[in-house]
């Protein structure tokens, strides 16, 4: 299995379910939204869906197969976006909630999700230079089921470890939070 299958298995796992979840909890991911204050309150519902069918049409035109190396560029260009705009709110204020999955969880952006973000836009980049090949699907196993799986379980445990870490860390502070209130 070439590691730029896993890489865009990956990045179609993460862009997939983050556009599932804030579209299933939209009102959740334009009050998130409006938390960054980098897009006028006017234009938050418009900015939003933006962001949702993105993530939704850059996931899909990546399972389809079809313009994969830009796929993988432009994906990489909107967690770029993402990780500017954590960073530049950052600088404003202590934390945010992400909005990540539509407010589902409440995650608190931090330092790590621009490292994170800028790793995984670099992967998709680098996974873009590389030779186009299919991206394994179940339907398409014909022998090589083990490798199909291997693909897609490597891209979910990929982004169940990125929101395992973001979660984790959101529960820390949390708690480091309490505590402080508590000895002040």
């Amino acid at each position: 299995m070439e590691w730029a299958a896993l890489v865009r298995a990956g990045v179609v796992v993460l862009l997939g379910t983050a556009a599932l979840a804030k579209a299933r909890h939209f009102h959740r991911f334009v009050d998130a939204l409006g938390g960054y204050a980098i897009v006028p309150a006017r234009v938050l519902p418009v900015a939003a869906a933006a962001v949702v069918a993105a993530e939704a049409a850059l996931s899909a035109v990546l399972i389809a197969g079809v313009a994969v190396r830009g796929a993988l560029v432009a994906s990489a260009g909107l967690l770029l976006a993402f990780a500017a705009a954590v960073a530049v709110t950052l600088r404003r204020r202590q934390s945010l909630e992400c909005g990540c999955l539509g407010g589902v969880l409440e995650l608190r952006m931090d330092g790590f999700a621009v490292i994170a973000n800028v790793g995984i836009a670099i992967a998709a980049v680098a996974a873009s230079t590389a030779p186009v090949a299919a991206l394994p699907l179940p339907a398409d196993a014909d022998g090589e089921t083990g490798l199909v799986l291997v693909a897609w379980m490597g891209g979910v445990a990929l982004v169940i470890s990125y929101w395992l870490v973001v979660y984790a860390r959101t529960v820390w502070r949390t708690i480091d939070d309490a505590l402080t209130e508590e000895g002040t």
